[in-house]
């Protein structure tokens, strides 16, 4: 089984990863508990997508860097994956769901100043997650896209791998030693602390630093010895086992941690069909799925409360975030990303 760049099912695990965090907030924003946090307590099927999300960006940023002739020019593709998107739902949010959602009238909403200091979450650095007014009555109260923390860790990573880059210290005597400390570190924080307010560093917890983190240069690591990790089944399942046996142990996010890397990785080059490898063939829908999932659960959480279905309300929110993500992708990120090869045919041959 090769390792090649670009034969793989990278899209499809986004996308997977995607799902898990969209599934895992249709238990939690219904007010029951996640499925699998019921069953296994270390983690939550969102948690895990977000492992998977982090390791696969440390790993493909990692080979993005190395492809790039000049971090100035790495820096331009980050933005343009990360911004466009980003850039489009926080507008749609505060000129259209916001007016229509919110408890307070049209013009205190728009007089209200934190209606327009949301507007600087397209800089990413802090993230504002309240509108006044809006989802007032739904299980996470005036969170109005609670997906958005994500970002500024995403964003700290890249700057973090941009300066290790320039250090010339992205091999494996600093990274392995870089591992062990943020695995150290996750160990000392508590797990799904769920108070929003408690932050430390631009919006960002120390446990969630520390964490994906952990799981992003766990990606850059394989990346740099993709050459030399094998890709084998029963160390797939060991893996597996892994995550079994440590069921109930309250170090369980931590062996959690260690294995999911390679997971992924065996994961994305797997021979899992050729469905699953050229499912990306249409477009990659994950980073607008992500981003649209919590406020498009909100809203019907919001209009219909627990009136409707639990699986119905599961349905209706899956499809509609999935239109969104798609239009997201044709209208704004597409072309976004065209302009890589023209900016590069520009200003950098």
């Amino acid at each position: 089984m090769g390792n090649n760049y670009h034969n793989n099912n990278f899209d499809f695990l986004r996308l997977l990863a995607a799902f898990f965090v969209f599934f895992s907030h249709c238990y939690s924003l219904y007010g029951y508990e996640e499925i699998l946090h019921k069953y296994i307590s270390y983690e939550t099927l969102g948690g895990i997508g977000l492992s998977f999300f982090f390791v696969i960006s440390g790993y493909l940023v990692c080979g993005s860097l190395d492809k790039s002739d000049k971090i100035s020019f790495f820096v331009i593709k980050r933005l343009l994956r990360l911004i466009p998107a980003l850039f489009l739902i926080v507008l749609l949010t505060t000129f259209i769901l916001g007016p229509i959602m919110t408890f307070v009238t049209t013009e205190e909403y728009f007089k209200n100043s934190h209606t327009y200091t949301y507007l600087l979450n397209i800089f990413i650095f802090p993230i504002q997650y309240h509108l006044p007014g809006v989802f007032i009555d739904t299980e996470f109260k005036y969170m109005v896209n609670h997906h958005l923390w994500s970002l500024p860790i995403e964003a700290s990573m890249y700057i973090i791998l941009v300066l290790l880059f320039m250090l010339k210290l992205i091999d494996i005597r600093f990274l392995v030693p870089l591992l062990i400390f943020l695995l150290a570190a996750y160990s000392q924080f508590p797990q799904f602390n769920m108070d929003y307010e408690r932050v430390e560093i631009l919006g960002m917890k120390r446990t969630y630093l520390a964490k994906y983190g952990f799981l992003f240069f766990s990606g850059v690591l394989i990346f740099k010895l993709r050459d030399i990790v094998p890709l084998k089944r029963a160390i797939f399942i060991f893996c597996c086992l892994v995550l079994v046996m440590v069921i109930g142990n309250e170090f369980g996010n931590i062996f959690a941690a260690i294995v999911i890397p390679y997971m992924v990785y065996y994961l994305a080059y797997a021979n899992l069909g050729s469905i699953i490898r050229n499912i990306g063939k249409y477009g990659d829908f994950s980073y607008g799925f992500y981003l649209y999932s919590f406020p498009i659960h909100q809203i019907f959480v919001q209009i219909y409360g627990q009136n409707i279905n639990f699986v119905l309300f599961m349905v209706l929110s899956f499809f509609a975030t999935l239109l969104c993500a798609i239009i997201s992708y044709y209208v704004i990120e597409k072309p976004a990303l065209n302009l890589k090869g023209k900016i590069k045919k520009k200003y950098y041959e």
